[in-house]
């Protein structure tokens, strides 16, 4: 299944250029880049310009934007090419490509352990918890809107001895809180070619 989102996208360029992203790369403005709140780091998508058809895929290895109204920040280099550096921002749609098996033995699915802790009508005191439990356990957690709930999860998290050894801890104060894994399309294999 592929993930699509459709929204707004704005650039970022001179400012944050030679910064480091958030997966500890460097900014590259003239890169096929992107920044987005939630996907996995690093990830690809294929963005479409809705108003003009025009679309790249770029390369997730930074969070933002951090407007509410925005859902992804491209690269200088990524908006030149939608067109969008004039009017700053664009309608665009997104999509999540997850390498096939086949056509890439860099990737091998490996799977990522979340803890699910709990699920909150209020974000943000699910929020608070997520940060509060990062802080304390040294792990990044994530909010998955399900309907009317917030589903707060640990993780990713690589290994499943790690994984099960965290559960243990937080399930003293989250008697509730269960482990799940998901397939990361985004891991390359230790494979030598």
């Amino acid at each position: 299944k592929s993930l699509t989102q459709t929204g707004k996208a704005s650039w970022y360029g001179n400012k944050f250029h030679g910064h480091k992203t958030s997966n500890g790369e460097i900014y590259d403005m003239f890169s096929m880049s992107a920044a987005h709140k939630n996907l996995p780091l690093p990830s690809f998508v294929r963005v479409t310009n809705t108003a003009n058809g025009r679309s790249v895929v770029v390369r997730v290895n930074d969070r933002g934007p951090f407007h509410p109204d925005r859902i992804i920040d491209l690269s200088y280099a990524a908006a030149y090419k939608l067109d969008m550096l004039k009017t700053g921002t664009a309608e665009v749609s997104i999509e999540l490509i997850i390498p096939e098996q086949r056509s890439s033995d860099l990737f091998t699915p490996q799977p990522d352990w979340y803890i699910q802790i709990l699920a909150s009508g209020d974000a943000s005191r699910a929020q608070a918890i997520g940060s509060q439990l990062s802080l304390q356990h040294q792990v990044a957690n994530r909010l998955v809107a399900s309907g009317d709930f917030h589903r707060l999860q640990l993780g990713p998290i690589d290994k499943a001895s790690q994984a099960e050894q965290l559960l243990l801890a937080v399930q003293q104060q989250y008697p509730g809180a269960y482990l799940f894994s998901e397939l990361s399309p985004q891991k390359p294999s230790n494979r030598a070619k």
